[in-house]
């Protein structure tokens, strides 16, 4: 097991919402976000112009679905249920990624 230590990235004020931008690639092709789980708990997250909605687990999803989900590091990411949503999105670290709220959470 390989031990890191992600930079410090503070989320950007995007006016009427946040938005933040993905840290880190890890090993997996998980999409490692700067915006900590602490300080916001969305129904997902918008890249472009996909929803990648907000679950618990990995096995809430089929597989090769994405997901957004609070990672143990503290911080959310963008995955993919037995897959890679770096390989899927083609996305690289700085990219912006924008939470989104549904008033039923």
């Amino acid at each position: 097991i390989h031990s890191y230590r992600l930079p410090a990235c503070p989320f950007e004020d995007m006016g009427p919402g946040v938005a933040g931008s993905i840290l880190h690639i890890d090993t997996f092709g998980n999409l490692i976000t700067n915006l900590r789980q602490s300080a916001i708990v969305p129904s997902g997250f918008r890249i472009g112009d996909r929803q990648i909605p907000r679950q618990s687990h990995y096995g809430a999803v089929s597989r090769g679905e994405l997901l957004s989900i609070a990672a143990s590091h503290g911080l959310w990411e963008i995955a993919c249920r037995d897959g890679s949503a770096h390989d899927i999105l083609d996305l690289s670290p700085d990219t912006m990624v924008h939470p989104y709220f549904l008033s039923s959470d």
